[in-house]
This record gives C-alpha cells, structure tokens and sequence, in this order.
C-alpha cells in the first residue's frame, strides 16, 4: 500500500506513466495493430518468467483451466473442414478449407491468462505507474476521439466500446488502495458511459453501467457464496433467452424485416437514435444455418462474415454476407453446441477461480467486467473469432489477473504461509 503523503512515489510514477502515455500515443497505430497478438503474448509471458510465479501452472484449478483452453483449442483445429453437404449454405467468395488459424489466438488466450495469472498470484496489484498510464491512455483515447465528435458518432464505434471495457478494469487494480485512486476508477467509469451513451454505443454503454451497478452493490449481494455462484449462470442462459427473445419478438411485429424506428431523434443522444431491430434480419439466417447443423456447427473456418443468406429467407439489408456481430451466435455457427459448452464451461471455471477473493475489489472489478464483456459479447464477436485479437487478449489477461488473486487466497486460507503452493501432483500431506 502506497501511503497519500508519500510524494516522491507518486511523482516517480507520474513521469514514468507520462513519458509511458506520449511513446504510446506517437506509435498508438503500430504498437495496437491487431497483428501484433503474438508480440503481446511472448511480452507478457516473459514478464511472467521474472515477474510470476510459473509454479501456478501445478495448481489443481490452473490445471483444470488451462486443459479446458487446450481441449477448446484442439476441438477448433481439428474441426476445420467445411462439410461435404452445404445444404443451403452459400459462400460469398470460394471458401478455404484449409487450416484457417483460429485455434492460434485460442493458444494465446490460454498462454496470456496463465501469464497473467502467475504474475497476480505474486503481485496481487498493479503499480502506481502503471495505473498512472492506463488512466492518461484512456483519457486521451476519448479526448482524440471527441475532438469531431459528430464524425465519430456517424462512423463505427463499436471498437470504441471495446477499447474501454478491455482497459478500464486496470483502473481498479492499484496496489495504491487510497480513498482518491478508488474514486478516480468509479468517476472513470461514470464518465465512460455517459460519453459512451451520447456517441450510441448501446450495448457497451448499458454494459458497463452493469458493471458499475455491481460494484455499487457486491457487498450487499453479490459478495454471498451461493449467488456469487450462481451468478455467472444466471447471467450466461439470460443472455441466451433474451437473443432468442429477441429474435422470435421481431419476427411477430415486423416479419422478421430489419425495421424500426428509432427510440426518440433529434436529441443528440445516440442510444436513443438506434434503431433497435437492425440484427434482427442477420439473426434469423444465422440461427436457420445453425438450426442445419447444430450439434457441431459448420466448422472452425468458416466465418459468418463469409456467408450469403440464405436463400428463400428475406434479405432487405444492404450487404452480401450474414456477419453474425456476436460471439455467441458465432460460436454457435461454427462450433455448434459442443462449442458452446466447452466455451461456457471455460469461462465458468474462471469465474470459479475468483471466488475465493471476492471480497477484495480488485476481483470484484475484474469479475464485474467479465460479465460486462459477455453481455458485450451478445452484440460484437469478442473473446473467441474477434477480428480484433489483441484487444481479446487483454481481457483474457485481466481475466487472468483475477484468477490468480483467487488462487492465491484460497492457498493462504487452506494451507500454512510457509508451505509451499499445493498442486496437482503434490499429496496432500507433503510440505
């Protein structure tokens, strides 16, 4: 814990994440080009060899994780191929059937979470510095962005929502726990979807005001043994009905057409001046291809954004692909059920992971945003086939920061401090 007065810290901090923030904004583009995944991956997991503690990698419940990763990564490489039988699914251009390579970010994500996680399982929290540049990042991320706003509001900004819910849970990990570092996050995050509303980003706004309302109210709720573990289900089968909903809804009032008006326009609020059936036609041909092949999908390469619709289905939008802009649907198109599960079952066992230091904020937040990012997930393929890897990687990062807290705790509260850490292949009176 870093003490308020201690000015000569703060200060070192200060100039460290300046002259951080100004190299990262001079190189923003080549530094956070989303190639640069495997670069992201080899940086982290070199920090964990001098940083971590790799001996995590014998704990019982990284065991578990990490075999679920790995199982998830083979079941997306072997499983490739387009099938023999189209039926009636038709590409937009010849489609390969080859190798496409979605299992190597699947490998990263995997190699990321266990970095991440031996290094919070020694450290659990992050430097001043550190934090210092996050928030200076991220201020000047929306400061840029606001500059022609109208312009940004007109274009894609999707990716804006993305960029802050995978940055913005480092604001709430500072190992300088004081009254006004912690006020900072929450007025970050008040500020985050306020701005985040205005420009119509809709699912990441109301996203992290979820976020937000969970922190607000985890002492009194969400802090409970049985609704912490609850919780994630809870929230993954809501997600699942309300896409199914959705969907069912539309096809009874507008036909299944992607109509609508918008909620309220002219006020310069761009939640309200969405529309809110615009997926509704890209849905229907996505769960009509899933429904032909559901159990395991149409293969690993085969992307939505590949795929015509289909024919004997209206089509009125103005494009020639089926782009699913949701990882569930995504996962589902190309993996099928047994996808579904194996993906479900991952990110239940790390939620799994958190619950032994729930009552520390810095798990709190973590686990708060993860399921900001899932609700997120509904409208915007991330976490698994996101065109944008390394923002994907960052969030199975903090995922991973999370988890080793966890683990780190419950090996305090189970064991002596000066055992060392139990594993998988240790008995369970050695020392």
């Amino acid at each position: 814990m870093i003490p308020e007065n201690n000015t000569s810290i703060v200060t070192s901090a200060g100039v460290i994440a300046a002259t951080v923030s100004l190299f990262l904004f001079y190189f923003n583009s080549v530094i956070f080009a989303e190639e640069n995944y495997i670069y992201f991956t080899l940086l982290l997991s070199a920090a964990a060899l001098f940083k971590g503690n790799l001996r995590l990698i014998l704990n019982t419940d990284m065991v578990k994780i990490l075999t679920i990763f790995a199982v998830l990564a083979l079941y997306v490489f072997l499983h490739n191929e387009v099938p023999e039988n189209v039926g009636r699914l038709q590409f937009v251009s010849p489609a390969s059937t080859g190798v496409d390579g979605s299992h190597v970010p699947i490998i990263c994500a995997g190699a990321v979470f266990f970095a991440a996680a031996s290094i919070s399982y020694r450290r659990a929290s992050m430097p001043l510095w550190l934090w210092l540049t996050v928030l200076v990042y991220l201020s000047g991320y929306i400061a840029i962005n606001s500059l022609d706003f109208a312009a940004f509001k007109a274009g894609y900004h999707l990716s804006a929502g993305f960029v802050l819910i995978s940055a913005a849970p480092c604001l709430f990990l500072s190992n300088a726990r004081t009254h006004i570092v912690r006020s900072i996050a929450y007025i970050s995050l008040i500020f985050f979807i306020v701005w985040l509303t205005i420009l119509g980003a809709r699912t990441a706004g109301f996203s992290l005001l979820v976020v937000l309302l969970l922190l607000i109210s985890w002492q009194r709720t969400v802090r409970n043994q049985t609704i912490f573990k609850s919780l994630f289900w809870i929230l993954f089968f809501t997600i699942l009905l309300m896409k199914v909903t959705y969907i069912v809804a539309g096809i009874q009032f507008h036909g299944g057409i992607s109509t609508g008006k918008p909620l309220l326009f002219g006020l310069g609020v761009g939640f309200l001046e969405k529309q809110i059936w615009t997926r509704l036609e890209i849905w229907l041909h996505v769960s009509e291809l899933i429904h032909d092949r559901p159990l395991f999908g149409w293969g690993s390469g085969v992307s939505t954004s590949l795929v015509a619709p289909v024919e004997d289905l209206t089509f009125s939008l103005n494009r020639n692909n089926i782009a699913s802009h949701s990882t569930f649907a995504e996962v589902l198109f190309r993996l099928g059920y047994v996808g579904l599960f194996l993906f479900a079952i991952l990110l239940s066992a790390i939620w799994n992971g958190f619950g032994p230091a729930r009552d520390r904020l810095e798990v709190q937040a973590v686990a708060s945003f993860m399921l900001g990012i899932l609700l997120l997930s509904t409208t915007s393929t991330i976490l698994l086939f996101s065109a944008t890897p390394l923002r994907v990687l960052m969030c199975w990062a903090i995922f991973g920061f999370g988890v080793g807290i966890g683990l780190r705790c419950k090996q305090e509260t189970t064991a002596p401090s000066n055992k060392p850490i139990h594993t998988a292949f240790s008995n369970s009176g050695s020392s």
